[in-house]
């Protein structure tokens, strides 16, 4: 049997730890964690309901005996996108369909204290030099990023500010993404606050006036956190001899439609069939590409409608470039039949269902 040694144990680190053990009962996978020198990111996070229901099957979490702060998430709601509409809902699918937004933090220490896994707690600098294992997925982040493998992503968002409010003044169950003049601010309920982030771009807006918006349109008391915000993939998914990159350490994308934990869910996939279904690397990292271009054209697809605001920030981004494959427009093409409720295809994350929910909410 062979054995699986991860680097970090944040997100990424712990959706390929779960992906590994549900599929791989008796597989030796090693966490290595060393969270001062790579720490976990401080805000929620969201799934969509194939990421809430693995983690929820390997790490026997639910809502009542939370263990991750999780709080329901039964969907998108955008607000101010488009010119026709205020609000457009974007939900899973059915009732039976829902996902959860989390802390972080305590993701990664109740996959850590679980006793699924061997966990190791030392920093790894040179992941193949340093460790005895068969196959390795590093998700040291993105300060180990090799730039030379890093391509960019088409995206108009490259700053965000983080704060937070009280949780009782929001109760809503679902993920807002509201337009603002420089941008969008995510608004995302967890256990004992509410995650509030305003995404802008600092080239076309000053940072000052960024925070001055933020402020007086949400209420928020300060800043908690800024961010700059790199869109990028990487050029090789596989590295070295041995080694398959996951998380930040392969790439990142504004968090429109909350794609991360989804891609770090494919690519650990795509290291389960290289390892065990035969699939070369090569096969393996053209569909990890495949994947990240779809999150890229459906994100660039929500901005080329525009928002309610005629603004520098709206005007530059509906400019940007907007060239996605025949099989986006398939989808759409889907998305106006009336049986498209039963057409199987997937673009990426999404089903047609998705692709007819946006589409009537900025053309109706």
């Amino acid at each position: 049997m062979k054995k699986l040694s991860i680097v970090g144990a944040g997100n990424a680190g712990v959706i390929s730890a779960l992906h590994f053990r549900k599929h791989c009962p008796d597989l030796e996978i090693e966490l290595n964690f060393a969270p001062q020198k790579h720490p976990i990111e401080q805000v929620g996070v969201g799934t969509t309901y194939g990421v809430a229901a693995l983690i929820s099957e390997v790490l026997k979490v639910n809502y009542f005996k939370s263990k991750i702060d999780q709080t329901l998430k039964a969907g998108n709601i955008f607000r101010h996108w488009g010119k026709k509409n205020e609000f457009i809902l974007a939900d899973f699918g059915g009732a039976h369909n829902v996902a959860f937004h989390y802390d972080p933090n305590k993701l990664s220490y109740e996959t850590c204290e679980s006793g699924l896994f061997n966990v190791v707690y030392r920093p790894i600098e040179e992941p193949e030099k340093q460790i005895d294992a068969d196959f390795i997925i590093d998700c040291r982040g993105k300060k180990e990023v090799n730039l030379e493998n890093r391509i960019p992503i088409t995206n108009p968002i490259n700053a965000a500010l983080i704060s937070s409010h009280d949780v009782h003044q929001f109760d809503s169950e679902f993920t807002s993404s509201v337009a603002t003049p420089n941008g969008w601010t995510f608004i995302i309920k967890l256990k004992n606050k509410i995650s509030v982030g305003y995404l802008y771009n600092k080239d076309i807006t000053l940072r000052e006036d960024a925070e001055k918006d933020f402020k007086e349109r949400f209420n928020v008391h300060g800043v908690e956190l800024a961010l700059d915000i790199d869109n990028y993939y990487s050029k090789n998914a596989f590295v070295n001899e041995r080694t398959l990159l996951n998380g930040n350490q392969y790439g990142f994308i504004e968090p429109l439609e909350a794609t991360a934990t989804g891609l770090y869910k494919y690519i650990a996939s795509s290291g389960y069939d290289y390892l065990f279904n035969s699939k070369s690397k090569e096969e393996c990292n053209d569909n990890i590409i495949e994947q990240v271009k779809a999150v890229e054209n459906f994100i660039l697809w929500h901005y080329q409608f525009g928002s309610i605001y005629d603004t520098p920030f709206w005007e530059y981004a509906k400019s940007l470039p907007f060239n996605p494959d025949s099989k986006f427009y398939d989808m759409i093409g889907f998305s106006k039949r009336p049986n498209y409720q039963n057409i199987l295809n997937n673009y990426g994350q999404w089903s047609s269902y998705s692709f007819r929910q946006w589409r009537e909410g900025v053309e109706s």
